[in-house]
């Protein structure tokens, strides 16, 4: 639904684009100071996954906004760290959800199997 993917946006891209941009502000002012942004990334944000086009795409774009920052940013790192997956509640719901692509519920059902 449209309100589904404006929280999806919310979370993932504005709340992130003010928040890293509220520090590289502050940070910019003090030139003696290094530092390392680290971005949560997925990756979906790489690959498109079936059933999971808000996802994918909303963090697609925060991987954008973060490599663009990077190349504009002097004395601040800014790192994308994906980190695979992960037994979350994320996870927990995805694998429970009947209409998600059966290829990731097994890529799920393993990281939950590995913890």
């Amino acid at each position: 639904s449209l309100s589904e993917f404006s929280q999806a946006i919310d979370f993932n891209i504005t709340s992130s684009l003010w928040f890293t941009k509220m520090w590289t502000s502050e940070l910019s002012n003090h030139s003696s100071t290094n530092t390392t942004i680290i971005n949560v990334s997925s990756l979906c944000a790489i690959q498109p996954f079936p059933t999971m086009t808000t996802y994918c795409t909303t963090k697609a774009a925060r991987n954008m906004f973060h490599e663009s920052l990077a190349k504009e940013s002097t004395g601040i790192n800014i790192l994308n760290y994906a980190p695979g997956a992960m037994a979350t509640a994320m996870t927990d719901t995805l694998r429970a959800k009947e209409e998600l692509d059966d290829g990731l519920k097994d890529y799920f059902r393993g990281a939950y199997e590995k913890r």
